[in-house]
C-alpha cells in the first residue's frame, strides 16, 4: 500500500502549528513540524479573518521545512463551537447522525440550519434496565467552517477533515493507557481544555475561556523584569519564577507599598517586582476557580468515580 502525506494545522491568534504526517496502512508517522507566529489580525476566536495573508505565511513556513502535502486536516479551537453530552437509546450506527440532527434543537438554543452538527460516540452505559449510548454532540457555525475552506482554496490544498480541538485531544489521550480516573488540564493559547478520563473513556470535557495569552498579557502589563513584548514575556515566564506558589497570598504589606511609592532604591525595586509577581499570579484565579467548578460538577455527576490523578498538559 502506497504511503500518503497529510497536513494537520491548528490556527491560533498568536501561534500557528503545522504537523506533516505520513500514513501507510495503519501506521502513522510524524514527518515534520513547524510553529510560527500567526500574522496579526488573521485569526480571531477560530475564525480566519484574512485568508490571503495567512495562506502566504503558511506556505512560506511549509516551504522552509520542505513540506509538500496537498491534503489537510484543520483542528479548530473556538468559543463558538458548542458541545453537549447526550444519553440516547442504542440504535444502529448509521442512524445516529440523523437522530442527532433531528434532535439538535433540543440540545442547543440555536438556529440549526446555520450550524454543522456532528457527534462522537463515547461509551455504552446502563440506565436501569436499559442500555444507552453516551455521545458528545458538537455544533459549529457554518460561517466558521466556511473560512477554512476559503483558506484551503487559497493555499491550494484539499481539506480531508475539520476537527474540533477537544476531539483531537481526546484521541491522543485515548492512546496514553492511563489507569483509573484522570484529569488532564490542557492550557492552550486562548482557552483551557479539561478532560476527565476513565481509562480511554471520556467522562467529562469542558472548556474554560482562559489561556496562556492571559498570563502573557499580565506579564506584559506588570512593567517589570525587562519584559518588552509577548516573546520576552513568554521567555521570562518559562525561565524565571514569576508565579507565586499560592494564589492570593502576598507578602507585601501596606508599609512596603507606601515605601515603594515614595522611593526608588534597590529595596523599592524589589517590592515592585514582588507586586508584579502578585499580579501575574492573580491572573490564574479565573482558571483555578473554574477548574474547581468543573471538578465539583464532575463529583456530583460521577460520585462513584473518584479522581486519582491530575495532569497539566
Amino acid at each position: 500500500m502506497a504511503s500518503k502525506k497529510m497536513l494537520s494545522v491548528e490556527l491560533g491568534v498568536q501561534t500557528t502549528r503545522i504537523c506533516e504526517i505520513e500514513t501507510n496502512g495503519k501506521k502513522t508517522t510524524v514527518v515534520n513540524t513547524c510553529v510560527f507566529d500567526t500574522p496579526e489580525g488573521t485569526v480571531e476566536d477560530g475564525y480566519v479573518r484574512n485568508k490571503d495573508i495567512l495562506a502566504v505565511s503558511i506556505r512560506a513556513a511549509m516551504q522552509k521545512k520542505g513540506m509538500n502535502a496537498k491534503e489537510v486536516v484543520f483542528s479548530i479551537s473556538s468559543s463558538k463551537i458548542a458541545n453537549r453530552e447526550v444519553n440516547m437509546l442504542v440504535i444502529a450506527d448509521n442512524k445516529i447522525g440523523d437522530f442527532v440532527k433531528t434532535n439538535a434543537q433540543e440540545y442547543f438554543p440555536i438556529e440549526v440550519e446555520k450550524y454543522v452538527i456532528t457527534y462522537k460516540k463515547l461509551e455504552k452505559i446502563k440506565d436501569g434496565d436499559q442500555e444507552k449510548l453516551r455521545i458528545l454532540v458538537l455544533a459549529a457555525p457554518n460561517d466558521l467552517i466556511e473560512t477554512y475552506y476559503e483558506l484551503a482554496s487559497v493555499m491550494g490544498v484539499e481539506i480531508t477533515a475539520i476537527d474540533y480541538a477537544g476531539n483531537s485531544s481526546y484521541q491522543v489521550l485515548k492512546k496514553q493507557n492511563l489507569k483509573g480516573v484522570n484529569v488532564v488540564v490542557q492550557l492552550n493559547e486562548a482557552n483551557t481544555l479539561i478532560n476527565i478520563m476513565k481509562g480511554n473513556v471520556l467522562l467529562l470535557q469542558r472548556t474554560v475561556p482562559y489561556g496562556v495569552s492571559a498570563v502573557v498579557d499580565s506579564a506584559l502589563a506588570c512593567g517589570e523584569f525587562d519584559i518588552v513584548d509577548r516573546n520576552t514575556a513568554m521567555e521570562k515566564l518559562l525561565s524565571d519564577t514569576l508565579v507565586n506558589p499560592k494564589l492570593n497570598e502576598s507578602a507585601i504589606d501596606d508599609v512596603a507599598l507606601s515605601y515603594m511609592d515614595s522611593n526608588n532604591d534597590a529595596y523599592s525595586q524589589q517590592i515592585k517586582q514582588m507586586k508584579a509577581k502578585d499580579q501575574i499570579t492573580d491572573s490564574f484565579n479565573y482558571l483555578v476557580n473554574n477548574t474547581i467548578r468543573v471538578l465539583d460538577y464532575y463529583a456530583s455527576k460521577f460520585p462513584e468515580e473518584r479522581v486519582e490523578n491530575i495532569y497539566l498538559a
